[in-house]
């Protein structure tokens, strides 16, 4: 008499296979995300550098940090997210 079916160790297989792409697939779409993250900051960076390089053009100077604003726009209380700030010109041609 003939039993048709799958074993116990050919089950476990089986399952210890796609657990094991699972895994991989987790992993290489963590790394995906981290990748757009970084390029999102990139731009967003880059779009920040543009903005100040339009307001030196328009005020012949970039804007000056006073008190708890920058620019207009209030700064974090929040000490997890201050961080230290420093002003420095530069002669035009990357050096300061």
């Amino acid at each position: 008499m003939k039993h048709r079916g799958f074993t116990i160790v050919e089950l476990l297989i089986v399952i210890v296979v796609i657990a094991i792409l699972a895994a991989i697939t987790v992993v290489a779409y963590n790394g995906i995300q981290q990748r757009a993250r970084d390029a999102q900051r990139l731009q967003d960076i880059t779009s920040i550098a543009k903005a100040l390089e339009l307001y030196k053009i328009q005020n012949s100077s970039y804007p000056n940090a006073v008190g708890n604003s920058v620019g207009g726009w209030e700064i974090s209380s929040n000490p997890k997210w201050q961080s230290s700030v420093f002003a420095a010109t530069g002669d035009g041609r990357g050096t300061l």
